[in-house]
This record gives C-alpha cells, sequence and structure tokens, in this order.
C-alpha cells in the first residue's frame, strides 16, 4: 500500500518539478520572485531526479511484493490440495477402544 502511495506521489512530483523546470527554461520571466534562474532550474531538475529514482524505487517494491503474493498464494493452493487434516503417516490411537467393545 505504501509503495503505491510513494510511486503516485512521486509522479505527481516529476510531472510538476518537470513543469517547472521547463518553465524556468523557455519562459522565467513568468515565474516571479526568482533571484537567479541557474539555480532555480538546477534545483528544479534535480528535485525532479529524486523524484524519478522515488517513483522506480516504489515500482521495483510493488513488483517484487507482486511477486512474493503469487508465490505465497501458489504455495497456499498447493499445500491445500485436500480438504481436512491428512491422515497419511499418523499412527491411529487405540485408547478406549477395548473398553467400548471396538475391536469385538
Amino acid at each position: 500500500m505504501s509503495a503505491s502511495c510513494c510511486a503516485f506521489y512521486s509522479a505527481t512530483g516529476i510531472v510538476f518539478t518537470g513543469w517547472v523546470g521547463m518553465m524556468l527554461v523557455k519562459q522565467p520571466f513568468f515565474i516571479g520572485g526568482i533571484e537567479d534562474v541557474d539555480v532555480a532550474k538546477s534545483s528544479a531538475f534535480g528535485a525532479s531526479g529524486m523524484f524519478l529514482f522515488t517513483f522506480v524505487v516504489s515500482i521495483l517494491v510493488l513488483v517484487r511484493n507482486s511477486g512474493r503474493q503469487e508465490a505465497r498464494q501458489r504455495g497456499d493452493a498447493r499445500r491445500n490440495l485436500g480438504e481436512g487434516p491428512s491422515e497419511y503417516g499418523q499412527v491411529p490411537s487405540i485408547e478406549g477402544r477395548f473398553v467400548t467393545g471396538e475391536f469385538s
């Protein structure tokens, strides 16, 4: 759950910081309050790169977890082929059977 949230947040961050970076490259005069445009461009694209890294790691975690979940489900299906407890290889208990006359 948290990896999918991080992936979504990172994808949104990539789009936003990429847009800000492109605005600073093409039309920096539309963004007010910027003293040094080159530093702002570098910061915007650096943040975009960090969001990209977080996005890739989140996707890798999602893929790894889905593979584990599928393997776990396959393992459960293989283990539960027969319903109920298996009596194969168990010695039956004979206590009390002589008293009730079950073997007579």
